[in-house]
């Protein structure tokens, strides 16, 4: 297991700027998720990080070591792609014991190599299986194991459960997760999906048109988002203009109390799930119910008060009739603003 570092590290195609300064450090043996939407420069991130392409500037250092100018086949990186790519002509052993035998190891231990590693990803017995003969989710476990197999410094997986249905991709999820702290091989994986986000990473970046906006724990995105664009990947969906003194906001709502302090130009944001029933020791405001639609685990309440509309994620025994008026409050913990600055 290996650290890595990227420092400033900037990439474009043409006139599109697809990365722009990038810096961040993944410890030995973590676990960590970049996520970000299509487009945001994710892919070419991990392909600057496996020697793939090359970075217009910036670092790429594994150990403390810089390896940007070191080709792919001698940075010791693992990369698994959204498709399984295993090659067709060979069976499954054949498969994971192909970086082995390039390495030039010798056959009985590429033969206890890949009957380790099938056994790890419970694919004991599929040795003499062709690709052709796999479930989607049997693929994606053997080109998993295909690229650990050689013990690679780093790990890194480009949305490796795209192609997978809901139950499959929590599966592939918990053998990402458990391989991984068995072998403590430093993994960072890339997604768009944010439940495979939360599920799998220990920390998180999120990545925006190309800047890394916030790293950290995946609660801090929910509880503290660094900037407007982090709070709306995180489903946020109430965001208010305001002035800021303190902890104390004048909003569209009234005076709010923010669980931060700020001066200035603010917005605030709310979290829909954080708006509570009835009123409370702060933030609370009356509003008329103007629509309400079934989410299954919740009802999504559209709450107007005045000009402003809230939108409330309220358990699903909790009913009210259209044009009902209710009073609701926001807990001081649930009132996070960002600088009006930091919005894009």
């Amino acid at each position: 297991m290996s650290s890595l570092e990227l420092t400033n590290v900037s990439k474009s195609f043409g006139p599109t700027s697809i990365l722009r300064n990038v810096t961040l450090g993944v410890r030995s043996g973590e676990r960590f998720v970049l996520l970000g939407a299509s487009g945001s420069g994710k892919t070419t991130l991990l392909r600057i990080v496996a020697g793939l392409e090359t970075p217009d500037a910036g670092d790429v250092r594994l150990d403390g070591a810089s390896v940007t100018r070191v080709p792919p086949e001698r940075r010791d990186v693992g990369l698994v792609f959204q498709r399984p790519l295993l090659f067709p002509h060979l069976s499954v052993g054949g498969n994971l014991a192909f970086g082995l035998k390039l390495r030039g190891e010798a056959k009985r231990d590429i033969d206890r190599k890949v009957a380790e590693m099938l056994d790890l990803v419970n694919l004991e017995g599929f040795q003499n299986r062709r690709p052709h003969q796999l479930s989607g989710g049997q693929e994606s476990r053997v080109a998993l194991a295909r690229a650990l197999v050689t013990s690679p410094r780093v790990l890194l997986l480009d949305e490796p459960f795209s192609a997978l249905d809901t139950t499959l991709r929590a599966e592939m999820r918990s053998v990402v997760k458990d391989l991984q702290e068995r072998l403590g091989t430093t993994i960072v994986l890339v997604t768009h999906d944010l439940e495979d986000a939360l599920a799998l990473g220990r920390r998180l970046g999120l990545l925006h048109e190309g800047r890394l906006l916030q790293v950290g724990e995946p609660r801090s995105f929910y509880d503290a988002p660094a900037t407007l664009d982090v709070a709306r990947y995180m489903g946020g969906a109430n965001f208010l203009e305001g002035e800021q003194e303190g902890r104390r906001v004048r909003t569209s709502l009234g005076v709010l109390t923010a669980n931060v302090e700020r001066r200035g130009k603010v917005v605030v944001t709310i979290r829909p799930e954080a708006i509570r029933f009835g009123p409370g020791p702060e933030n609370t405001v009356e509003g008329i119910v103007s629509n309400a639609e079934y989410g299954g685990t919740f009802i999504r309440h559209e709450l107007r008060v005045g000009d402003t509309t809230l939108v409330r994620h309220a358990p699903p025994h909790e009913t009210h009739a259209l044009g009902e008026r209710i009073v609701v409050h926001v807990p001081v913990v649930a009132c996070w603003t960002v600088p009006a600055e930091t919005t894009t």
